[in-house]
């Protein structure tokens, strides 16, 4: 991984470089900073950078046995933990605390990462106090929290605290036109919802781009007989996904209609999608009539559905006039 993949952090990434350079190391070190920050990773990188057979001025070299391993997630010496279900539980800590205090099998330290401590049980916390107050040699704990305002101040002390700040607008922005092929001005309306975290971008990236993906698997369900009757029995099986999948077929058909007529894509609520819109409406099968009655039959089985009323047939023609419609465009 290295430091230069990591996004954002210049003083962190810069002080644990030392760190490890000067081999004056901690037993235990806590991260902390909001949800998709970074931390995680830095913790992971910290962790390699301890057992890189070949570090260099960027972090680990990526390519050691020891750094391979870790990536892979199959190091002897490395072990994350993370929280079972909503909290992070007594037996977790306990098991923990056996293997960090083995020795080393492979690296020069043995690295425990402990993920959102602030879900730690009031038990759990002062069984790794234990731990904490009483490091095995040639370990090293990391921990990551999004919040230490309740955490045990006697957790606190004996922990070196680093701290990760929000990311700028401006470096998430950076990071999802690289790495997402994502276009500046979407990248960075992104980036000012995503409050300071890479991680709460994707998310938002992924909820955004969600009706395009079940629109174009909805397409490729259209493209034979055989694959539009396999897609129409799994619509049919889930009440919630059959009338999520109508919505976006229905503002679909609304932008079929919109484009047609006013050729702006602002209109659109598929923007991404203008080609193929383009593509339906100059297709010879494509009459504006016929898109109306579609949405009536859409607003139909909808009411079918509250209504309990069996939508097989129905369906399956509302698919099979639909896919007459845009056939020029799948």
């Amino acid at each position: 991984m290295s430091w230069e993949n990591i996004v954002g952090h210049k003083f962190q990434k810069e002080y644990l470089q030392k760190t490890v350079a000067s081999g004056k190391i901690s037993h235990a070190y806590l991260f902390v900073g909001k949800e998709g920050i970074g931390k995680k990773l830095c913790a992971l990188e910290f962790a390699k950078l301890l057992n890189c057979f070949s570090p260099g001025e960027n972090g680990s070299c990526d390519q050691c046995k020891s750094c391979v391993s870790i990536d892979k997630g199959v190091h002897p010496d490395l072990l994350k933990l993370t929280p079972e279900g909503e909290t992070l539980k007594i037996d977790q800590i306990r098991e923990f605390n056996k293997w960090i205090h083995y020795k080393p099998l492979e690296a020069r330290y043995r690295a425990g990462i402990i993920e959102n401590i602030t879900s730690m049980t009031e038990e759990a916390a002062n069984c790794i106090l234990k731990t904490l107050e009483e490091p095995p040699p040639k370990s090293i704990i990391l921990l990551t929290s999004s919040d230490m305002r309740n955490l045990p101040r006697t957790l606190l002390s004996r922990c070196n605290v680093l701290y990760f700040a929000p990311l700028p607008a401006r470096t998430i922005e950076s990071f999802l036109v690289k790495n997402r092929s994502i276009a500046s001005q979407k990248a960075f309306s992104v980036a000012q919802k995503a409050q300071g975290s890479i991680g709460k971008a994707l998310q938002i990236l992924e909820k955004e781009e969600e009706p395009y993906r079940l629109i174009e698997n909805f397409f490729d369900g259209l493209s034979s007989i055989s694959s539009l009757l396999s897609m129409g029995s799994k619509l049919l099986a889930s009440k919630t996904n059959l009338q999520e999948t109508l919505s976006l077929l229905e503002l679909y058909l609304r932008d079929l209609l919109m484009y047609s007529r006013f050729r702006e894509k602002e209109l659109l609520y598929f923007t991404e999608l203008e080609e193929k819109i383009l593509k339906t409406i100059e297709g010879k099968e494509f009459d504006e009539k016929t898109v109306y009655n579609l949405i009536e039959n859409i607003e139909q089985l909808n009411r079918d559905i509250n209504s309990n009323v069996n939508q097989d047939v129905a369906l399956i023609h509302f698919l099979l006039e639909l896919k007459e419609v845009i056939q020029g465009a799948i």
